[in-house]
């Protein structure tokens, strides 16, 4: 405003501090890299064509004897091969392929009847895993496993999300207690001033003491000094949410004073502990990261545990061929069919001792346990924490209502003690000591209004309701 206040309310700061939080956006970036692991994983099973060109020459050498004589040849084989093909994984452990082989041979032999020679070959071949690597889980784990690192990294960023946000809860709040404060403050300085005027006028018209005069004016100055430090506690509360929201603090921005708009009233009952547990359990970010730790380290206690079998694969192809003076001679030919070409068999292979599978295998148990036990830890500390809230959002209702009395008590009180020093059956002494008393329960009062809200604001961040409070989800 051009007053330089700015009315503040409590989401907008909250939105303030996620939009300029440079750890929430170097946090950011994790689920993004975690994604393109997931796709790229997930491109295992993806079909990929392939295609090869090569040229060969080869000349050998050969001897005969004729006549009593040693004559020495060569023969000359030049090739030229071209093979395209397509080739796709499946998730049990299947791979297939389809390749295209063609051959062209010049011979410089004049026994070879067909030169130069075609050859064309086109075959599907197929090895599937019997035992080792067999099945959908054996061959997705990576996938699974970089879909569960996806999900730790957002519940990460929903974690540091909620602690942002609790951050700006807790210093709105103090600014909102050291506002009203240090205007609870202000209104005990205008009482000393009313009892310094008051004492003025019965010294002048002889019903009082000078002393009580001074005893007024002393505990004037007093206030005026607790004043200023309610203003340093302003000045100090604000800058700490300046912090919180990384906004007004940096060189060059203009000087403002924040005006908070939202006030701590109560918003409700006790809050439920057992619904608190139950949500805390199933949204908790902290819960949801320990959990998928688990469930990653049992899809990788199976997979090594399927490794320690032996491979057993079976191989098997099925084509057809051809030969001819032409390249379409030898593709027709190949194309009929007449000449198939047909290939079945087992590969056996097992590592003597398998001490490797098994070392992998003991060390992935023990990664497992350790991660059980670590979800129970956390578990208890949810459980904790949860209890600790409930109890603390309980305590600060019962305090709102007991500071409230105490703060009417005290403001009564401290009216029939002003009439009964106008009617001259008191003293100033005791008039302040009222007017401190009333200081107190209000400043008490205030404190019991905000712990109250921070305490709200704790309890929504131990059962991870911040987001879903705020409208902050994806």
């Amino acid at each position: 405003t051009p007053e330089g206040t700015l009315p503040l309310p409590l989401r907008d700061a909250i939105l303030q501090a996620l939009r300029q939080n440079l750890d929430l956006l170097i946090e950011g970036y994790n689920p993004r890299a975690r994604t393109q692991e997931v796709t790229r994983e997930d491109a295992a099973f993806d079909p990929a064509a392939f295609a090869t060109l090569k040229y060969n020459e080869t000349k050998t050498p050969s001897g005969s004897t004729v006549g009593g004589f040693t004559a020495f040849a060569h023969s000359e084989r030049e090739t030229e091969t071209g093979n395209v093909g397509v080739r796709k994984r499946f998730t049990l452990g299947t791979q297939l392929e389809l390749a295209l082989n063609n051959d062209r041979t010049d011979f410089n032999s004049a026994s070879q009847v067909v030169n130069p020679g075609y050859r064309t070959d086109l075959t599907l071949s197929l090895t599937q895993p019997l035992l080792k690597n067999f099945g959908v889980e054996a061959n997705e784990t990576p996938l699974r496993l970089a879909r569960g690192n996806l999900s730790i990294a957002q519940s990460v960023l929903a974690q540091r999300v909620q602690t942002v946000v609790a951050q700006v809860e807790a210093a709105y709040w103090d600014l909102i207690f050291a506002i009203d404060d240090l205007e609870a403050r202000r209104r005990s300085l205008r009482l000393a001033e009313a009892v310094v005027r008051l004492n003025q006028a019965r010294v002048r018209a002889g019903v009082a003491a000078p002393v009580e005069v001074t005893q007024a004016e002393a505990t004037r100055a007093a206030r005026v000094v607790d004043i200023i430090t309610g203003e340093k506690a302003v000045r100090d509360a604000e800058d700490g949410l300046k912090r919180a929201m990384n906004f007004g603090l940096a060189p060059g921005e203009p000087e403002f004073t924040i005006q908070p708009t939202d006030r701590p009233t109560v918003l409700g009952g006790p809050v439920p502990l057992e619904e608190s547990l139950k949500a805390a359990r199933e949204r908790r970010p902290e819960v949801l990261q320990a959990q998928e730790q688990v469930r990653n380290q049992e899809v990788n206690y199976r997979f090594t545990r399927n490794q320690l079998l032996p491979t057993l694969d079976l191989v098997g192809k099925i084509g057809t061929n051809g030969l001819g003076s032409t390249f379409n001679d030898d593709f027709d030919r190949a194309a009929t069919g007449t000449f198939p070409t047909v290939e079945v068999g087992l590969l056996f292979e097992y590592p003597l001792g398998n001490r490797a599978a098994r070392s992998e295998v003991e060390r992935a148990r023990l990664l497992l346990e350790q991660a059980r036990t670590s979800l129970r830890n956390v578990d208890q500390q949810v459980s904790v924490e949860v209890r600790e809230a409930v109890r603390q959002v309980r305590t600060t209702l019962e305090r709102i209502e007991a500071t409230q009395r105490a703060r009417e008590l005290a403001a009564e009180q401290l009216r029939i003690e002003e009439r009964r020093l106008q009617a001259g059956v008191s003293t100033t002494f005791q008039v302040l000591q009222f007017q401190d008393d009333l200081a107190r329960a209000e400043a008490n009062e205030i404190r019991a209004a905000t712990d109250y809200r921070k305490a709200l604001a704790t309890t929504d961040r131990v059962t991870a309701a911040t987001l879903e409070k705020y409208q902050l989800g994806p």
